[in-house]
């Protein structure tokens, strides 16, 4: 069902200023009746086509018909100048603007082969036989910057092992500004750390949440434990630089409004880093794909 309002809004975003000069058509939509709600069955040839392929619905206040309306206004305000989607699947392992950084005997981020039907193109990262190996796959570490674009950084992981007393390791993924300790000073990052190395954090077997800036660090210990299994990890940032949700497999499992790093002052990249702190012998992670969305209040000039 739906309103004359609510079609004619949309009628009139596709260029036809009004719509009392159409006649009633197949479906016998009488477009003089203002106050009437219909059921629309067949588009009226003189229109452009029907936004929805069957009906337009309307509910007591948003109707498909404006969320159709809403989406086309967004996607038209959407160019490649104020827009970034940037989506890695390492099909040809780890390629430009990624790279590689590693320390430790054996330390390195790898292709693989793949082994998941489901899962095309998978890099590795080990942290090598050095108690304190550690590799990152990253696009540096001051090219980003929260407070006047909505981002959306996603990734797919298996962690091929759990940490364990002997052989403790950390992951960090999403944003943050340094690519040699688990200690950031400015991110926005999922943290698994179930020794509780990072200051501040938990010696939690769970996936942790952490905001940081200048150093001051906001942590939340979610209710999902890390597991041997792919997950999608997600985390959204609005434009204003005041909230942080983090997803898992997208269902929201923590939100955070404090010590969110904001401006060009408080630069980071994004990647993921493995780091160990305790034992020899390698650990891995396999890392499906990165995704990268930002959208940009304005047009860069």
């Amino acid at each position: 069902m739906a309103t004359y309002t609510q079609i004619k809004k949309w009628i009139h975003d596709q260029g036809i200023a009004d719509v009392s000069g159409l006649p009633i058509g197949a479906d016998g939509f009488d477009w003089s009746n203002t106050s009437g709600v219909y059921t629309i069955t067949a588009w009226h040839p003189n229109l452009p086509p029907q936004p929805d392929d069957n009906t337009i619905e309307a509910a007591n206040s948003v109707s498909v018909a404006d969320a159709w309306y809403n989406n086309q206004q967004t996607r038209k305000n959407i160019t490649t100048r104020n827009k970034i989607d940037l989506m890695e699947d390492f099909l040809n392992g780890v390629t430009p603007p990624f790279t590689v950084t590693s320390a430790g005997t054996g330390a390195n981020t790898t292709a693989q082969a793949i082994s998941h039907v489901n899962h095309p193109g998978i890099v590795r990262l080990t942290t090598g036989t050095t108690a304190t190996g550690r590799t990152a796959i990253a696009i540096g570490t001051s090219a980003l910057a929260v407070g006047a674009a909505d981002m959306i950084f996603s990734c797919e992981i298996n962690l091929t092992q759990l940490s364990t007393a002997g052989q403790r390791f950390a992951v960090l993924l999403g944003m943050f500004s340094n690519l040699t300790t688990v200690n950031q000073t400015q991110g926005v990052y999922w943290l698994y750390d179930s020794g509780g190395v990072s200051t501040g954090s938990s010696a939690s077997t769970n996936l942790q949440t952490v905001t940081v800036r200048d150093g001051v660090r906001t942590f939340n210990t979610t209710n999902t434990p890390a597991a041997t299994t792919w997950a999608e990890l997600k985390i959204q940032i609005n434009a204003a630089g005041n909230n942080v949700d983090f997803l898992v497999n997208n269902l929201v499992k923590a939100s955070h409004t404090t010590n969110i790093p904001t401006g060009v002052s408080r630069p980071f990249g994004v990647g993921i880093m493995m780091i160990k702190n305790v034992g020899n012998t390698p650990v891995t992670l396999d890392l499906d794909l990165i995704n990268l969305l930002i959208t940009t209040n304005s047009i860069r000039l």
